[in-house]
């Protein structure tokens, strides 16, 4: 039985905690991450370009948050149309997924959605729509959900690889549902049974299959049905890439985000090795190599090593089929820095599934704690 001295120090304590919990709102209690569906210009090969985007306040595309975290979020549309985002790779309740007519109705202009449930697993995610053509018109964005896999002495660099064309998104849908051609490109194919690309250390490397045949001829892979103007990584070409300040001997965390409408790539490390450690969030044994295939909505995080002498080591996404490319550079110490083409020397391969054949699951004891959505 409780004395009246203890009794008078345990409710003076709650009285306390009650006060200082009014004050000083815990994240239960916080208020959400405002985001906003908005227009935006960017320039493409020196001219303007109207697109969309989803961002914070102050600026900050998408959202970085931590695992453990609940996601409360409230998502406002500032543009002409009705608009969604979904939360893509996330396990939210299907009411709050993000897909118009299927989890809900669209946001209204002028209108906003919250959103509020717990993040059971880290990873690299991002964000789009699925209302209509939004998503060819870049209405997507990071979003990155940091856990006990990211360490303290790496720097983050997140690359967001988008394909763009001046001709509006409903124009080329009705084009490619036709078979015709259009400006600024017609209908395209490449023929390849190429080998698989990654430079994969201590892998043989496989050999693509053979192209379908139709007729007794050899057909043509559909690889890319559309010739875009550009493609671009954070929003710029080569033209006027992102230069990204490291440390020389430092380490970077590459977060590669495939945000493109229908393009996939290579992406390609120079001289750099990287080492794979997570495709679309779930953690893998470690792939040294310095190619590595993405596809369209894929995630790859790939540690680099970055050299101690001044160099400028450029991270390209060479266009599938095709020798297009974009990218960005990695910049240590004041070294010069040299442009760098939009077309690559020679033509990449169709993507194969070999990549993923050989990436192995980290499996995790008992006792250890998440590391991904490993199922």
């Amino acid at each position: 039985m409780l004395s009246r001295r203890a009794f008078l120090v345990s409710a003076a304590a709650a009285s306390a905690a009650t006060t200082l919990a009014r004050a000083q709102p815990n994240a239960e209690n916080a208020p959400p991450t405002v985001l906003r569906i908005e227009r935006r210009s960017i320039e493409v090969n020196g001219k303007p370009a109207s697109v969309l985007g989803v961002r914070q306040p102050d600026g900050t595309f998408g959202i970085r948050t931590e695992v453990g975290k609940r996601f409360r979020v409230r998502l406002e549309n500032r543009i002409e149309e009705p608009s969604l985002i979904h939360w893509h790779g996330l396990t939210p309740p299907w009411q709050q997924d993000g897909v118009p007519g299927v989890s809900g109705p669209p946001i209204q202009p002028g209108g906003s959605a919250d959103y509020d449930f717990p993040l059971r697993f880290g990873g690299t995610f991002w964000m789009h729509s699925h209302q209509g053509l939004q998503e060819q018109l870049l209405l997507a964005a990071p979003l990155i959900i940091r856990d006990q896999r990211d360490r303290p002495d790496q720097q983050e660099v997140i690359v967001m690889l988008a394909d763009f064309s001046f001709t509006p998104p409903d124009q080329i849908f009705a084009e490619v549902k036709k078979g015709g051609s259009m400006p600024p490109g017609a209908m395209t194919g490449t023929s390849s049974s190429a080998p698989a690309p990654a430079n994969v250390k201590g892998k043989a490397k496989g050999t693509m299959p053979p192209g379908m045949t139709m007729g007794g001829a050899a057909a043509k892979p559909d690889l890319n049905d559309v010739k875009y103007d550009a493609f671009l990584a954070n929003d710029r070409t080569l033209g006027d890439p992102e230069v990204v300040k490291v440390e020389p001997g430092g380490r970077v965390l590459l977060r590669i985000i495939n945000s493109s409408s229908m393009s996939a790539f290579h992406v390609d490390l120079g001289a750099l090795d990287g080492e794979l450690t997570a495709v679309d969030g779930f953690a893998v044994a470690p792939v040294v190599a310095r190619r590595f295939p993405i596809a369209v909505a894929q995630r790859l995080d790939i540690r680099l090593t970055i050299p101690r002498a001044p160099a400028a080591h450029p991270v390209l996404a060479v266009l599938e089929g095709e020798n297009k490319q974009t990218g960005i550079i990695l910049r240590a110490a004041d070294a010069p820095i040299a442009r760098i083409p939009d077309t690559a020397s020679t033509t990449s391969p169709a993507l194969t599934l070999d990549l993923e054949a050989g990436c192995a699951p980290l499996r995790r004891s008992s006792r250890a704690k998440p590391i991904g959505p490993i199922p």
